[in-house]
């Protein structure tokens, strides 16, 4: 039996503006924000070899994203963007 998944890039998005506002700590200040949702995403891993010849590799998975509503950078005046992460560690050797 072949289960049939909706796919997250073909659900209807919403436009920023109809999207709720929340109160999100961004570099220590509270901020008004919206969620941004993924649309794709590729994470790499980052691979350090240590001098005893252990390999670690690093990569971190975004879970989401927020955009603030009215603060901008202030030296670029570029829109304000955090994200929830997850760092993921693989050792080898």
């Amino acid at each position: 039996m072949k289960c049939n998944r909706l796919k997250r890039d073909y659900m209807p998005r919403q436009k920023e503006s109809d999207k709720k506002t929340l109160k999100i700590n961004m570099q220590g200040k509270e901020v008004d924000a919206v969620r941004v949702g993924i649309k794709k995403s590729t994470e790499e891993w980052s691979t350090y070899i240590l001098e005893n010849g252990t390999t670690l590799k690093f990569k971190a998975v975004v879970s989401e994203v927020f955009k603030a509503t009215e603060e901008r950078d202030p030296i670029t005046g570029e829109p304000l963007y955090m994200s929830k992460s997850h760092n993921i560690l693989k050792i080898e050797g």
